[in-house]
């Protein structure tokens, strides 16, 4: 059983690339293996202008009350550029904070009742 959070990219930009945070405070939600940030960053392609990603895999609640249940009441949803990715190692990226957007998604955000739909930017 999981949710998901689908984020809509509205500006069809195809150098985008999206990582979602959760179970952790603030920015340490990147994680420390470069090898689990690898693995969960999704990107947008020219026929798929949407990415899903599966949260509060295996609880029994709905999203809302997943969300609340976090350390801060909500999930984060990181934004890199992949010139960003490509130019520098993770490390960096992590110790740097370089991503291009931070968004902050409060369980207030989503029902209990579906999945939670983000359109960015």
């Amino acid at each position: 059983m999981f949710y998901a959070v689908i984020v809509n990219n509205k500006a069809k930009n195809e150098k985008l690339k999206m990582f979602i945070g959760q179970d952790k405070p603030g920015d340490s939600l990147l994680p420390i293996s470069e090898d689990d940030f690898r693995s969960n960053i999704l990107g947008f392609t020219h026929e798929n202008t949407a990415v899903s990603f599966r949260v509060c895999i295996h609880e029994i609640r709905g999203i809302r009350d997943c969300i609340e249940s976090q350390p801060e009441k909500k999930i984060y949803l990181f934004v890199f550029d992949t010139d960003t990715l490509a130019a520098y190692d993770y490390s960096e990226i992590r110790a740097k904070k370089k991503y291009r957007d931070r968004v902050e998604i409060p369980y207030t955000m989503a029902t209990n009742d579906a999945n939670l739909v983000i359109d960015y930017p």
